[in-house]
């Protein structure tokens, strides 16, 4: 298997990003809790700033070794499992939410009269034809 390059990375988290928020928007957010908002993007800048750095770190620490790999030998065996197995969870679990909200989205905005298991369905086998190329097909 090949090597992504920074631009497919990059094409593939810009779509899940602009996927997961639709619908939401800076505006919106600021307008509906007032002075609130503010402090919270502030912490979360902070905190993404931390996360990045890591992140760049661990991604040029071994080029040719897998992210669970690189956990492994960077923090310990012990430490190190733990770290992928709550890298795995949330990778699920953000997965499952942002299936479960785009479904919710088209059955809502576009196709109200389609039962929302067909849209699943659909849904399930654009997944699979992924599953069973390669990750450069999407990105």
């Amino acid at each position: 298997m090949k090597k992504m390059s920074n631009f497919e990375i990059g094409a593939i988290t810009y779509f899940l990003i602009r996927a997961y928020f639709v619908g939401l928007s800076f505006n919106i957010l600021l307008n509906t809790s007032k002075q609130q908002s503010f402090v919270s993007m502030i912490i979360s800048l902070l905190l993404g700033i931390v996360y990045l750095v890591l992140f760049f770190y661990i991604q040029d620490y071994e080029p040719n070794l897998t992210i669970i790999e690189k956990n492994t030998k960077l923090f310990g065996s012990i430490i190190g499992s733990i770290i992928n197995i709550i890298i795995s969870i949330t990778t699920l679990l953000f997965i499952i939410l942002l299936y479960i909200n785009t479904l919710n989205i088209i059955h809502v905005e576009y196709l109200n009269k389609t039962p929302l298991f067909l849209i699943s369905l659909y849904f399930m086998t654009t997944v699979y034809y992924c599953i069973k190329k390669e990750i450069f097909v999407i990105s």
